[in-house]
């Protein structure tokens, strides 16, 4: 999970600060996560899988407990 998010952050762009302000958690929070020291909640997991988008997000949501079939339904929307 650390390796992930550490490089979702990098092909974003994003410095701690600004992923943390994203996802409204603190700096110190992103620190922790991607030093594996912490596991990100829930709610940040998903988020952070609609930012990776479709290919990316998948492991994230995985993660956070999201089946595929739920994923896609956060994704596409309902049929």
């Amino acid at each position: 999970c650390a390796g992930t998010i550490r490089n979702l952050r990098t092909k974003l762009r994003l410095s701690q600060a600004q992923l943390a302000a994203r996802l409204n958690c603190s700096a110190m929070a992103v620190s922790r996560w991607e030093r594996g020291l912490q596991e990100p909640p829930t709610r940040c997991l998903l988020e952070m899988g609609i930012m990776a988008g479709r290919t990316h997000g998948w492991t994230l949501w995985n993660l956070a407990g999201i089946t595929i079939g739920d994923a896609r339904l956060m994704v596409n929307g309902p049929a």
